[in-house]
């Protein structure tokens, strides 16, 4: 099936915010990522405005100048980011399931959905440092753990992960 009329252009233009959202939260200057990518200063901002497609060749450089994904310049979603959540999910549910008293490998079993990124092994090394983890969110938190609502056991999750992940 081909694209309906004017759809590449949509397209285009939702590539183009996140090229140029990307650039800005890099701290790059048009020119600046231009000179770095080999191209020119109208060029960036023909593809940053959705007036033309960008190639692969450049995406990738966007990629590689920026820090964000190809696949989150080209759809907006990042993979990245969802493999943190399912870890930080997973960290959580078995972190409290053994804090309230379940052994460690029931906590590991009852977990679902279970992380298609992780091995067995994998999950069962991370689960082994739930207790770790427990500590680290109290002190980052400077509260208990039952005083911590899921919103906020979640998100000092996610930043320790991408702590663990740098």
């Amino acid at each position: 099936m081909g694209r309906k009329k004017g759809e590449g252009r949509v397209l285009a233009a939702e590539v183009g915010e996140r090229l140029r959202e990307s650039r800005e939260a890099a701290d790059f200057a048009v020119d600046a990522l231009a000179d770095r990518l080999g191209a020119s200063a109208p060029a960036v901002y023909a593809w940053e405005s959705g007036r033309n497609e960008i190639s692969l060749e450049m995406l990738i450089g966007y990629s590689r100048e920026t820090g964000r994904s190809i696949e989150y310049l080209a759809t907006g979603h990042d993979q990245s980011e969802n493999d943190i959540d399912r870890l930080a999910e997973l960290l959580l549910e078995v972190t409290d399931a053994t804090f309230r008293g379940a052994s460690l490998p029931a906590a590991i079993d009852a977990y679902s959905p279970r992380p298609n990124s992780l091995s067995p092994r994998e999950e069962r090394a991370l689960a082994r440092r739930s207790p770790e983890f427990r500590q680290f969110i109290e002190r980052r938190a400077g509260r208990p753990w039952a005083e911590l609502a899921e919103a906020e056991r979640l998100s000092l999750a996610r930043e320790l992960i991408r702590e663990l992940l740098e």
